[in-house]
């Protein structure tokens, strides 16, 4: 092992033990198919990302307009994002398991780590599953919860019925697509809808035209 591959291990390992305890147990199926969100439950704006982890565009939104839109609206209170998974190949399948068995206090975590590593997990070849099962060992799963999780087939079952609700009713064929509305609005055809990983001033337009007044 090189002393490269060594610092970049622990800095993954820094990164995870920060993000997520060290023994992170795995949840029930139920909670590993709910909702997956971050920010206060009843901000009056509701952003649905469509995301894969896979998706380069998708990286591209998490490294730059994403963390804007949480420092001035997520952390303040005004949006509450909804990550809704849309994996585009089995790879991204297999990694959005993972972070769902994490559940929703441990999901925003692991998925952030696994758009940051996105080239060095998402390989394609006979060493992934190898590969990302030391990304789980690095969020605190053991091996055993690891090939419990990706075996899950209620928990699969779920994860594919979801991606076709979201073909169906939100007409979701590419990765990234958002949709941004009141929690009123966001289920209809009246939210805004942006796809591909724009400018966080499109993001922040959109944003304030949803806003109720007195929150401009």
């Amino acid at each position: 092992m090189t002393r490269n591959t060594l610092s970049t291990l622990a800095g993954l390992l820094l990164v995870a033990f920060v993000a997520i305890p060290a023994r992170a147990e795995i949840v029930s199926t139920e909670k590993a198919l709910g909702e997956m969100s971050l920010g206060k439950k009843d901000a009056p704006v509701v952003i649905y990302a469509f995301e894969s982890l896979t998706c380069p565009h998708c990286k591209s939104f998490h490294d730059t307009a994403y963390k804007e839109i949480k420092s001035k609206y997520i952390d303040t209170g005004k949006v509450r994002i909804v990550f809704k998974d849309f994996p585009l190949n089995g790879q991204a399948f297999y990694g959005t398991l993972v972070a769902r068995c994490l559940g929703p206090d441990r999901y925003v975590a692991m998925a952030e780590i696994l758009f940051e590593n996105q080239g060095k997990w998402a390989a394609f070849g006979d060493k992934f599953f190898q590969t990302l099962a030391q990304y789980a060992r690095l969020a605190g799963m053991t091996d055993e919860d690891f090939k419990k999780c990706i075996g899950n087939k209620e928990l699969i079952e779920g994860v594919q019925k979801a991606q076709k609700e979201y073909t169906d009713k939100y007409r979701i064929e590419s990765t990234p697509t958002f949709l941004i509305g009141t929690p009123k609005t966001v289920d209809t055809d009246d939210a805004k809808r942006i796809e591909g990983a724009q400018p966080f001033a499109t993001f922040e337009q959109a944003i304030k035209s949803v806003l109720p007044a007195a929150d401009k």
